[in-house]
């Protein structure tokens, strides 16, 4: 009997911390895209893009450091981010491999946690070295930087 009272607590533990869980993720991710400060806020962004899709041609694919769905959206560029990559050099090699030619940065922010320091104010000069800078677009919230892979 203790057992199976035991086994009931345990089980109704489990289904509290897997709702809490859940409930904290739905949070985040909500705040992220209904910020006052997210990307659907930004009166700035959508005319960003517009200008990205007249400076790189039709059939490129982008290389983002994050907010892919909505380069995507609005640019009607394929967009690919460089999940799994931790380096400059594993980038460049990655896009030469695959092709890519451009590279779209949204300043100080990555969605590749071991690409945030390339792709900060710190990390540009890192950048300029394999990539000639296209385009600097301010927006409301971000600063998004166009970048074309430099041949080798």
């Amino acid at each position: 009997m203790w057992k199976t009272r035991l086994i009931g607590k345990s089980l109704l533990l489990v289904g509290i911390l897997l709702v809490s869980i859940t409930l904290l993720n739905f949070w985040q991710d909500t705040q992220q895209v209904a910020s006052p400060r997210s990307i659907i806020y930004d009166t700035r962004f959508v005319q960003a893009m517009d200008n990205i899709t007249h400076i790189v041609p039709a059939d490129a694919v982008l290389m983002v450091s994050t907010n892919a769905p909505y380069v995507v959206y609005f640019t009607g560029h394929t967009a690919k981010v460089p999940f799994g990559l931790v380096s400059k050099d594993a980038l460049v090699n990655y896009m030469l491999v695959k092709g890519y030619l451009f590279l779209i940065v949204f300043q100080g922010r990555s969605d590749e946690p071991r690409l945030r320091t390339l792709f900060g104010q710190a990390g540009q000069k890192d950048l300029e070295s394999s990539f000639a800078r296209l385009a600097e677009y301010r927006t409301d919230f971000s600063v998004i930087l166009v970048y074309q892979l430099m041949s080798s």
